[in-house]
């Protein structure tokens, strides 16, 4: 942490105790607009190992909750930390050393590193569409969101980390214009533009 506060001039955005020596810390970075970091510390050989391994193996996956500002308000007002308890479910399936990033507003970046095989992402994809739809108590009422999500795989759609933002960016959205609350690789991308110029 003192790397990003001292070194890099981050803010320092939250540092609270878990229990367990377990921390929740996110930082900002200087002048952000409303992109954190959540930090995570290596507990065991094989998390430390992973520290700084951001070769081969890696997959991107853009998410977006659906209808999020639709209660976001209501829910701040009456206590409902919606974007909090959102990052904590989102943390919950994915392993300790991959990524979750909120980058504004409802949006989520999610960055899995050395995945076996495809069927492991999907069961992740799976596995964060159903907690976020795990309904929120507001005011003693239940309320849902749901979630879509785009999954670019390097280096079979991309090369760089724009590429693969900018699909998985796309695939969401046309996960969404089908009906919402699922994922799909960046392969539906290729195939409507495939669709188009014949």
């Amino acid at each position: 942490m003192e790397f990003y506060t001292k070194k890099l001039n981050f803010e320092l955005i939250e540092d609270t105790d878990l229990g367990g020596g377990k921390r929740w810390v996110q930082i900002s970075p200087p002048n952000s607009t409303g992109t954190n970091l959540l930090l995570a510390q290596a507990s065991n050989e094989e998390q430390t190992k992973s520290v700084g391994n951001q070769t081969g193996g890696r997959v991107f996956l853009f998410l977006q909750t659906n209808d999020f500002w639709r209660d976001y308000e209501s829910m701040q007002e009456n206590g409902v930390h919606v974007l909090k308890e959102t990052a904590v479910r989102l943390c919950s399936c994915v392993r300790e050393f991959d990524t979750v990033s909120r980058v504004g507003g409802d949006e989520f970046w999610i960055l899995l590193t050395n995945m076996p095989d495809k069927g492991s992402i999907i069961a992740i994809a799976e596995n964060l569409i159903e907690a976020v739809a795990a309904p929120y108590k507001l005011q003693g009422e239940q309320v849902t969101i749901g979630a879509s999500i785009g999954v670019a795989l390097y280096p079979d759609h991309g090369v760089s980390p724009q590429e693969l933002v900018n699909l998985a960016d796309q695939t969401m959205y046309e996960i969404k214009r089908q009906g919402k609350n699922n994922y799909a690789f960046a392969d539906v991308i290729s195939e409507l533009n495939v669709n188009e110029v014949m």
